[in-house]
């Protein structure tokens, strides 16, 4: 096994993780969430990785028979993801104004008896559709950039580059003309 096909198992890994992680924050599966954190730490690591392998190899990604089809659908993934990304931190904040969001963070659609949200120690009592809301659009948030960022690195391990949109480009000098 090529160094790209172990680190595309690590970015799928990771992905699934991810998915694993905001599931456990929203019903509770696994304790809290470590397993978002341990994705994170893990797609950090993995993107040095990515990096360094992208730089050291001539081909371009992968293998694949369709290998435009494969850019633009894993780049429409990204797009996506950071625009639900976007959508949830707007909604976090008009929903969380200053009251800041869930104290633990765990199984945010179980009932409990009281609602409260945590702003830097400030615990405020809220109902439970804004505090449903606030958690809801708070983990949404914090795992669609996570999941568009491992995406990022997938398409770097699939392509061989980065999406011609982060490509660095020489842009004029004001002696240019420009």
């Amino acid at each position: 096994m090529n160094m790209a096909r172990a680190l595309l198992c690590i970015v799928l890994t990771t992905l699934l993780l991810y998915l694993v992680g905001l599931f456990s924050i929203a019903f509770g599966l696994l304790p809290g969430w470590w397993p978002s954190i341990g994705a994170f730490v893990t797609s950090a690591i993995t993107f040095v990785l990515v990096q360094l392998e992208a730089a050291s190899r001539n081909e371009q990604g992968l293998p694949s028979p369709f290998p435009n089809a494969r850019r633009v659908a894993v780049w429409r993934a990204v797009r996506l993801s950071l625009a639900l990304s976007l959508l949830s931190f707007v909604a976090l904040a008009a929903t969380s104004g200053p009251y800041g969001v869930p104290e633990d963070g765990n199984r945010i659609f179980a009932p409990r008896d009281v609602y409260q949200l945590n702003n830097h120690g400030k615990k405020t009592e809220v109902s439970r559709a804004r505090y449903v809301l606030v958690g809801a659009a708070f983990a949404l948030a914090w795992h669609a950039a996570a999941i568009a960022f491992s995406l990022l690195q997938l398409y770097v391990v699939l392509a061989g580059e980065l999406p011609p949109y982060f490509q660095r480009t020489e842009r004029p000098t004001r002696g240019d003309g420009a």
